[in-house]
């Protein structure tokens, strides 16, 4: 795979130029340890061949594989693979080559079918030859590369170019036309490449071809690069695999049996690198699969089946790396069909696997024996680490005897004890070098003693310290020496003490512990030692603690761990001591397995102590080396990782094996800062060398994607449905939901700590470490907002923030319009129940005035008579006359209690329902007809008695129905009575019929029995008529009650 747009490379630049500014103080050392790590399918890749690498605008890793297309986070793996009932699918799981276009489209290049993943659907799209009506051709696209124009060019293995026009969803193809001599030389493409000039270049399987210009019609202008075998500058194989062109404009091609071609444009012909088995810098093979450039400007190019190799342009050779089946670390294989350089620097191989490399580990440089290599570590067990004053670095060994190492070139000089005694092999361990003022070399061996070590004749000769008497024997067990400006050597000891070697003249005195004396040496088993610039020896001890001692005053002076005094060391077990310059004081650095103590030495002798550990930010509180660099940061190797403190800032960062380190365990002692400044730490598998300055943190900046987003535990959105959208909507009921997120930083996945928070529900930021699903519950309808945010892979805090609105809609009964619709239904409820209460005092009113009306009519005109008739009797003689208007007296007054009662009665809201109704009709049947042997036959249907009605419906029909009753009696002269009450057929009749005489319309029309039925009619919006022929018909007609 070929890509090289602009486009593109803007978007990269930006990110690559903090990854420079990271290497631009490092010394990149040829022939370092390579160290890669592995993923597999075990780890959930789809199969272990990788054809081609991409990473996309978001910051997904794709993997083209030859059984499935695979999408990486850096924790785990989404696999599309060919489906045969899936149309939407990919048209088949070999992919050659992978691609994003400027909207974001992922094309894929496949064994059979070109495919484009829609950043809209999610979906792939299949282009065969002459599908779709787009005039593509080519079933087997082999190869991508977009111009500076935004056009996809797609390379095809037997059907030449295409070119593919996004705005009209269009193809041209440009295949071998034998009649132009524009004519590309093969339709069989395995590569197409767009140089910095906008050339296409076009690797075929029959020379390589540079198109220079291009037309509708065709190409305009090209030119053909072919293999001559009589001419050694020429193209050195027709079979094209793998063009690029680097930082300097130089055009490598690779081809499947010719190697490797660099292009020289200045008279158009090559330079052919190919592989010398007597040269091990020649390139490692000839079948050339891949070439790729990182941003340091290392040339990578990968074969098909003899590994991987780096080529250094300022020695002009290559550095081969290969599969080694001993080492778990190295290539997965030796079949290299794709190199990637992520948008952190990360490189990525595949071969046999993903092979991840960070060139971030080569900050510390890591170098550890191999024994197929004599110029490499004697041993890998590090015990001492020395500089002499002509800068020769030597390293010390547990059993691999003394090395010294060439720096530049990554290369030690071996002496073993074997040369000197065949005994000794692989039996001393160098725990302690030194060097005296006169320049000779002092090596300290546990069980061996010391030796002392000729540089001119390079070997060692045994100082025999025996001879000074038989209690100086148990001094082979030496733990740390160093010499002073007096020429003693200070030898510490195991378990006896601490000796001073007289170089001048061998005399040697012991110091040791005496119970009885406090200026003695606090303990006999002694570490470390350590001279400070005022000529004051420091003594570690495994037990009594720290002790300094000086000339002066020919004493010691003890400083120990004292449980209940804050001030003193943290532990009398002492590791390591050195001193350094903090804000213009000079202070004492004493590591010990509980944490670093330091105190001013200004105030010597009376020290006061205080301590760093593990919670303040050490990786680990056993202290086993201390170093400083030139700006007064501490770098301390512990037994967990190296940190580097900031005493001023009380800042730490910590290294660890994933970083490059040898391991995270070093060895005690096995620490060195060299004259120009870098530093060299020891440990069981090997030494770290580096430089300060080289050790800046990562300032690299991750995509955060949230991948999958999820309610009530189940799937809901993943991928690019959710970073196509910035908002979802979700019901009321789906207020159960969590998002799972990653940071797409590979080189540590592990140590990226995140936080989140949800707007509206979290307060503050959540911080979750490296937790990255998140998971709310029971969260009211509204608008949030959930942010995401996370360091990158050295734990450094990023501004970059992924946001997606969540709406989670009400139900209509919480919804605003619902609200307003209730509020205004509640006015409306209150302006109704206004209106009714005034309907129902109007009512009442007039209510009262028709029952003040009916008094006024019934009462007043009977009390009128009532009066009139009393008169009479008072002023008539006649008795018989008296008798009558008695009667009629009584007669009116039982009127007027009957329309009292009646008046009473239909006022009575006891009295609202139909059943109460019907009662009182049947009593005036029973009071007024029956009592005057009127048979009554009354029938009711469809009547609700328990149903109240209103007041005014239940007076009027009643008053209605006795007027009707009482003119039967008065006027009908009948025997018999029909009465129907029908509440059926959603209206209300009442039928009354007699089979009297009837009357005449013309008489009756002069009384008011009619008139007030009429007017009742009226008011309850009734109708009523009546007739009389043959007996008299009333029938009454309104709404059903």
């Amino acid at each position: 795979m070929v890509f090289i747009s602009d486009i593109h490379i803007l978007k990269l630049s930006a990110k690559f130029i903090c990854i420079v500014f990271l290497f631009c103080n490092t010394r990149i050392i040829h022939g370092q340890v390579f160290t890669c790590e592995r993923v597999t399918t075990q780890n959930g890749l789809s199969q272990n061949t990788i054809n081609s690498i991409f990473q996309d605008s978001q910051g997904f890793l794709w993997l083209g594989t030859q059984d499935g297309l695979n999408r990486y986070n850096g924790y785990d793996f989404k696999i599309f693979r060919h489906q045969v009932e899936d149309t939407n699918s990919l048209s088949h799981g070999w992919i050659w080559d992978i691609i994003e276009d400027q909207s974001q489209n992922l094309w894929v290049a496949t064994w059979n079918g070109l495919n484009k993943l829609s950043a809209v659907s999610n979906q792939f799209i299949r282009y065969y030859t002459d599908s779709l009506n787009t005039g593509y051709k080519g079933n087997r696209p082999t190869s991508f590369s977009i111009d500076t124009e935004g056009y996809l060019w797609i390379g095809t293995w037997g059907e030449g170019l295409n070119k593919y026009d996004h705005v009209h969803d269009l193809f041209t193809n440009y295949s071998v036309n034998e009649n132009s001599q524009n004519s590309i030389p093969s339709n069989l493409i395995r590569d197409i490449y767009h140089d910095r000039r906008g050339r296409l270049w076009v690797g075929t399987w029959n020379g390589l071809s540079s198109i220079d210009s291009i037309s509708t019609e065709g190409i305009v202008k090209i030119s053909t690069y072919q293999h001559d075998p009589n001419d050694s500058v020429s193209l050195s194989d027709n079979r094209v695999t793998s063009i690029f062109e680097d930082n300097n404009g130089n055009l490598w091609i690779g081809t499947l049996e010719g190697g490797l071609n660099r292009l020289i444009h200045s008279n158009q012909s090559f330079k052919r690198y190919q592989n010398d088995p007597k040269n091990p810098h020649s390139i490692s093979g000839n079948d050339i699969s891949c070439i790729m450039q990182d941003h340091r400007g290392v040339l990578w190019v990968g074969t098909n089946s003899n590994g991987l190799n780096r080529y250094y342009y300022d020695l002009d050779h290559f550095e081969t790396i290969s599969y080694n089946p001993n080492e778990s670390k190295s290539l997965a294989g030796n079949n290299v069909f794709s190199i990637y350089e992520d948008q952190s620097g990360l490189i990525w191989i595949g071969a046999n696997a993903l092979n991840k490399y960070n060139p971030f580990k080569e900050r510390f440089n890591h170098l550890k024996h191999d024994p197929d290599n004599p110029n490499s570590l004697s041993h890998s067990d590090i015990g001492a680490i020395f500089q002499t004053i002509d800068e020769d670095l030597w390293i010390g060994t547990e059993g691999g005897g003394l090395n010294k190492c060439i720096l530049d070139e990554n290369k030690f000089e071996r002496f073993l004890f074997q040369q000197y005694d065949p005994e000794l092999a692989g039996n001393i361990y160098i725990g302690s070098i030194t060097e005296d003022i006169y320049g000779n070399l002092w090596i300290g061996t546990r069980r061996n003693g010391i030796y002392l070590f000729d540089k001119d004749k390079q070997k060692f000769i045994a100082y025999n310290l025996t001879q000074s008497g038989p209690e100086y024997e148990l001094m082979n067990y030496i733990n740390f020496i160093c010499s002073d400006r007096e020429g003693h050597l200070w030898i510490a000891t195991f378990n006896n003490g601490l000796f001073r070697l007289n170089i001048k003249d061998n005399s040697i005195k012991n110091f040791k512990n005496d119970p009885n004396n406090l200026n003695s040496l606090s303990g006999n088993y002694l570490l470390r030692l350590y001279l400070d610039d005022q000529n004051r020896l420091w003594i570690a001890s495994w037990g009594g603690g720290l002790c300094a001692y000086h000339d002066l005053n020919k004493h010691f002076y003890r400083y120990q761990h004292e449980p209940n005094d804050s001030t003193t060391i943290a532990d009398n077990i002492v590791y390591s001591i050195h001193s350094s310059i903090v804000d213009n004081k000079e202070i004492l650095w004493v590591g010990t397995g509980t944490g670093l103590s330091y105190a001013d030495l200004n105030e010597w002798p009376n020290l006061r102590f205080k301590t760093v550990t593990m919670n303040h930010g050490l990786p680990n509180n056993t202290i086993y080396s201390i170093q400083n660099d030139k700006k007064g940061n501490l770098w301390i190797s512990t037994n967990y990782g190296i940190c580097k403190y900031n005493p001023i800032e009380k800042t730490f960062h910590s290294y660890f094996e994933a970083d490059g380190l040898q391991g995270n365990e070093f060895n005690g002692g096995a620490g060195f800062t060299t004259t120009d400044g870098y530093i060299l730490f020891g440990g069981v598998n090997g030494l770290n060398i580096f430089h300060p300055d080289s050790i800046q943190s990562s300032t690299f900046s991750p995509n955060i994607i949230i991948n999958s987003i999820y309610v009530f535990n189940e799937k809901y959105l993943e991928d690019r449905s959710i970073y196509a959208s910035n908002k979802i909507e979700l019901t009321y009921q789906q207020n159960f939901f969590s998002f799972e997120f990653s940071a797409l930083d590979f080189a540590q996945p592990n140590k990226i700590q995140y936080a989140y928070m949800l707007e509206g529900i979290d307060k503050a930021w959540v911080y979750s470490q490296s937790r990255r699903l998140v998971n709310y519950t029971d969260i009211d309808p509204g608008e949030y907002v959930f942010k995401v945010k996370s360091t990158n892979s050295e734990q450094i805090w990023n501004e970059n923030e992924t946001s997606i609105i969540i709406n989670i809609i009400p139900p209509f009964w919480k919804t605003w319009w619902f609200r307003s619709l209730g509020i205004l239904l509640f006015l409306g409820l209150i302006y109704l129940g206004h209106r009714y209460r005034i309907r129902k005092l109007l009512e009442i009113e007039r209510l009262r005035v028709r029952i003040a009306s009916d008094l006024h009519d019934d009462f007043g005109s009977a009390l009128t008579r009532i009066a009139i008739h009393s008169e009479q009797i008072q002023s008539s003689a006649d008795k018989k006359g008296v008798h009558l208007l008695s009667k009629k007296i009584g007669e009116i007054s039982r009127e007027v209690i009957s329309s009292m009662s009646d008046i009473v009665w239909s006022i009575d809201a006891r009295n609202d329902t139909l059943r109460n109704l019907v009662d009182r009709m049947q009593e005036i049947n029973v009071n007024i007809l029956l009592i005057r042997d009127i048979e009554v036959n009354f029938k009711h249907k469809g009547l609700s008695k328990n149903k109240t009605i209103p007041v005014d419906y239940r007076q009027n029909i009643y008053y209605i129905y006795k007027e009707a009753i009482n003119n039967i009696v008065k006027h009908s002269s009948a025997n018999s009575v029909d009465i129907l009450l029908d509440n059926t057929n959603h209206q209300f009749i009442m039928y009354i019929k007699d089979n009297g005489l009837g009357f005449d319309f013309d008489k009756i029309k002069e009384g008011n029995g009619l008139r007030n039925m009429q007017m009742r009619a009226k008011r309850i919006n009734a109708d009523i008529s009546i007739n009389s022929n043959g007996g008299t018909e009333i029938c009454l007609k309104m709404k059903r009650l």
